[in-house]
């Protein structure tokens, strides 16, 4: 499966939301929300600068934002092929 790491900014609303509801809960549905996807966060961390939460997940990801937040999704790669099949072929 694909690993993808995801920067999360949240705008005033998200703050706020934040603060109702708790950082626990805000994982718990993102947790869920992943799931349902067929996918799984690995690691989820909140910190304190320009962004406010890092996401490591794994799987396929249908991206969408309506969330009150902008957030930034990068794909991670290995420096070798898993399997020979994924080696590209040469021109």
């Amino acid at each position: 499966m694909p690993k993808y790491l995801m920067e999360v900014s949240y705008a005033a609303d998200g703050v706020k939301g934040l603060m109702k509801d708790g950082g626990s809960r805000r994982r718990a549905v993102a947790d869920t929300l992943l799931q349902s996807l067929g996918g799984r966060i690995e690691s989820f961390y909140y910190a304190f600068g320009e962004t406010d939460v890092f996401v490591y997940l794994e799987g396929l990801i249908v991206y969408f934002d309506d969330t009150g937040q902008n957030a930034k999704l990068m794909l991670f790669t290995v420096p070798q092929p898993r399997d020979p099949a994924d080696v590209p072929p040469r021109r």
